[in-house]
């Protein structure tokens, strides 16, 4: 597919399913919930889907996306304080 097209929901779903086995990873060694990841992953689709065209390697983009993003808020989730 061209960079200068949209990705069709066909395009996501091809990468998802390409990506599948990384995603997993990622989420699981940040220990980021299930729901949590859910969001995590479809709020970096949106972003992927409106930077399409500018972005030369979509699969690259999205796992450092979601590396940066696991990571950053599993470092949040560390730092808040904690009730006991």
């Amino acid at each position: 597919m061209p960079p200068s097209v949209a990705p069709s929901p066909e395009d996501l779903d091809r990468l998802l399913t390409k990506l599948r086995p990384s995603v997993i990873e990622i989420l699981q060694e940040w220990k980021i919930p299930e729901g949590e990841a859910e969001k995590l992953v479809a709020e970096l689709l949106v972003r992927l889907s409106y930077r399409w065209r500018r972005i030369p390697d979509p699969e690259r983009w999205f796992l450092k996306a979601l590396e940066k993003e696991t990571r950053s808020r599993s470092e949040r989730s560390h730092k808040e304080p904690r009730d006991e």
